[in-house]
């Protein structure tokens, strides 16, 4: 298969839900790279996004913005701690698009982080693919029933090229290193004006990266990807 998440084997074999604390390190790692993409709304202040470092991957990059809680499982926990009327504004107040930890004390919030996998259904994922050749109808790409957003735009980002990547996996004993030796790699990296393919879509909470991949391999076949691992601060919402 020639789309890989640049993880581990052993990683890229477990579901979401197994590898969302590992995903997560990667994500909150607050990592200097040299661009950031924002393709946040622009009514919509700065002050309300906050940043994450994406996947890296052998076409672009990918993350994962967004958890979808489980909301029959989410009740019945606050039942344990909630008069009923406090749990229906919390459901209320998630429906209404707030995050879980604007609406909840931070104790209540550390119980569900510790056993975060099992309230969650599903999670958005993002793609960013650089490509050789500019997609005429991204529109289009929607019909192959893998993602439900497509949209294409032009950035100077840094490029580094995937068997680098995988080298500096190799190399590394504990993500952190992973991570630190990215960092280095593509504050030393070319840096080329590309037009970036990036994707939404969603998928249940257990299935594996590698099952993801598959997917995302389709997306691939359908467009002129360039094979090249990008990374940078993605800007998301935070409220």
């Amino acid at each position: 298969m020639d789309y890989e998440i640049l993880l581990p084997e052993k990683v890229r074999s477990l579901t979401l839900s197994e590898a969302y604390k590992y995903i997560e390190a990667i994500q909150s790692y607050p990592g200097d790279w040299r661009t950031t993409i924002i393709t946040i709304p622009h009514q919509e202040r700065i002050d309300d996004v906050e940043g994450i470092t994406p996947l890296p991957t052998t076409y672009g990059a990918i993350c994962f913005p967004e958890l979808y809680l489980n909301e029959l499982t989410l009740r019945e926990f606050l039942r344990r701690y909630l008069e009923n009327s406090e749990v229906e504004s919390v459901i209320d107040a998630l429906g209404k698009g707030l995050y879980l930890h604007k609406v909840l004390p931070s104790a209540l919030l550390e119980k569900i982080d510790d056993k975060l996998s099992d309230f969650i259904s599903g999670v958005s994922f993002e793609v960013f693919i650089p490509l050789e050749e500019k997609v005429k109808e991204p529109d289009k790409l929607r019909e192959l029933g893998i993602v439900d957003l497509v949209e294409v735009f032009k950035t100077s980002v840094p490029v580094v090229k995937p068997e680098i990547v995988r080298q500096a996996l190799e190399e590394s004993h504990y993500v952190g290193e992973y991570l630190e030796k990215l960092e280095m790699l593509f504050n030393e990296a070319e840096e080329l004006e590309l037009n970036i393919l990036r994707a939404e879509g969603y998928v249940n909470i257990d299935i594996t990266l590698s099952d993801l991949e598959d997917k995302i391999q389709i997306l691939v076949e359908h467009i002129q990807a360039m094979k090249l691992v990008i990374m940078f601060t993605r800007a998301i919402r935070s409220t």
